[in-house]
């Protein structure tokens, strides 16, 4: 289907090559489901800026669910 992805860096909407796949780049795919939502999150656990990704997510899905 379509790839549509967050970057959380950027703040944008992004169209990611399927071979480029980052931390920050969170697909919308996976704010349709709870678990889909906390698996995603699980990939910032590695990184430096993983409060601010997790904050960025939290609020990504907020925007989405509260529209």
């Amino acid at each position: 289907m379509w790839n549509i992805s967050f970057d959380l860096k950027l703040e944008k909407f992004i169209f990611p090559k399927p071979d480029d796949i980052r931390p920050e780049y969170f697909p919308l795919n996976k704010l349709l489901a709870t678990s889909d939502f906390i698996n995603q999150c699980k990939v910032f656990e590695s990184q430096p800026e993983k409060s601010q990704y997790y904050e960025k997510a939290e609020s990504l899905l907020s925007s989405i669910k509260d529209s």
